[in-house]
């Protein structure tokens, strides 16, 4: 009877080493895999236009935004940063999907390994942005807390 909660053991020849051949399951996992990375790259530029043109659309009526006299135009600041932000990560998510289909056409280590860290590159962004996220949340709490408190 295996037991599930043994450590994987290591065999000689399956895995990946200079003039191995690739196995086709990851041939298969990264073919499946392309689809969808490229969708999610699409659907980041699509939503980056939006973005801009609400923006834009901000910096262009000032006057008939709901939080007062230079509301409108901070938040199409803000906008335009979070553009900036989403349009690096979508464009490291089509840099992912071009490497894979790279890697497809012409399927050895060093291809994989430049797929790989298209990958690696797009969730350390994501990580970088989730950290700067919560440090702003935390400063927000921070003063919210301290203004609350001196009143």
């Amino acid at each position: 009877m295996d037991n599930p909660y043994q450590t994987p053991q290591f065999e000689p020849g399956s895995g990946l080493s200079s003039g191995a051949e690739i196995n086709s399951l990851v041939l298969e996992a990264l073919r499946g895999t392309k689809g969808w990375v490229r969708f999610m790259a699409v659907l980041g530029f699509i939503a980056c236009a939006f973005m801009l043109l609400a923006a834009f659309a901000m910096f262009a009526a000032p006057a008939v935004s709901l939080g007062g006299p230079g509301f409108g135009p901070g938040l199409g600041l803000v906008y335009l940063v979070l553009t900036g932000v989403y349009f690096f990560l979508a464009l490291r998510l089509n840099q992912y999907a071009s490497r894979i289909g790279t890697f497809l056409l012409a399927p050895d280590g060093q291809h994989l390994a430049s797929a790989l860290d298209a990958q690696r590159s797009f969730w350390k962004c994501l990580g970088i942005m989730a950290i700067t996220m919560i440090s702003l949340y935390l400063l927000l709490a921070v003063v919210l807390v301290g203004a609350f408190s001196a009143i």
